[in-house]
């Protein structure tokens, strides 16, 4: 009935298997030890269960979503594994960004699946929608501003982060949009957008992964430029307040000394 509404949960099969057994094109190694293999494993019924759900004459939509559900959760809760152990050998690196990255991509679809869902009358409300919407929200608002031991973007060193941001913001408004319109028949029109926001997203986690270097501090050779004028622009006021004052002073003492020498001169006059 809506083979490409659920394509975003079928999408997922084939990356878990380049994990689990790695891959040549593109380059994913295997497991490094026998512990990451055996985790890895266990995420392959729920992947076999979906490819099973999707090759039946009659695709049972709702199983597939919920296989995709279980399969989801197990990949989120092993990442957390490997995102620890990765912490662990470099705590600089800003895994946990990285990691909310990740998480978005799987979040828009998740908002997308349930749009469709609730479209198709498979819901009976748009709870779990709402859910996956406000989530997504609050996870992109700290991959900016920061929060919960994500770092806000460093500005103005991290504007590549910023500007990929910004375009992902963008992508995310648009499907929010469409989403909010959608009827049975523009679902393909939605799916467009999502992987339009899915293909930002991939372009943003990679800038994620990279650690932030503050810039050196520099002398404030300006701050310092503009202290030496203002000293010179004091001085010369002082200069000009000093002349002025002393010239001032002079004609004061000129002014009192000529009625004493008026007085001397009128008092020769009348002895001769």
């Amino acid at each position: 009935m809506f083979g490409r509404g659920l394509g975003a949960e079928i999408s997922g099969i084939l990356p878990v298997h380049r994990a689990i057994y790695g891959s040549f094109t593109p380059p994913v190694p295997a497991p490094m030890t026998q512990w990451h293999f055996e985790e890895l494993i266990k995420l392959e019924p729920w992947v076999q269960e979906m490819q099973r759900l999707a090759g039946s004459p009659m695709p049972q939509n709702l199983q597939m979503v919920d296989a995709g559900d279980h399969l989801m959760e197990d990949v989120l809760t092993l990442q957390e594994e490997y995102l620890k152990e990765a912490l662990a050998l470099r705590p600089s690196w800003p895994g946990q960004r990285m990691d909310l990255a990740v998480q978005q991509m799987g979040l828009a679809r998740k908002v997308f699946k349930e749009a469709v869902l609730f479209s198709y009358d498979l819901r009976s409300n748009d709870k779990q929608l709402q859910a996956a919407i406000g989530m997504f929200r609050d996870n992109h608002a700290r991959l900016k501003d920061g929060g919960e031991a994500i770092p806000a973007i460093m500005l103005p060193e991290r504007q590549d982060l910023m500007d990929q941001w910004e375009l992902v913001d963008a992508a995310w408004n648009e499907l929010l949009l469409s989403q909010n319109e959608m009827t049975a028949d523009t679902v393909t029109k939605t799916e467009v957008l999502l992987e339009r926001l899915v293909e930002q997203l991939q372009l943003f986690v990679p800038l994620c992964g990279l650690e932030d270097v503050k810039y050196p501090d520099q002398f404030p050779y300006s701050l310092l430029a503009y202290g030496v004028l203002g000293f010179l622009f004091v001085c010369c006021c002082c200069v000009v307040a000093f002349r002025i004052f002393s010239h001032k002073h002079k004609r004061q003492a000129q002014n009192k000394k000529s009625p004493a020498s008026s007085s001397a001169a009128a008092a020769e006059r009348d002895d001769v």
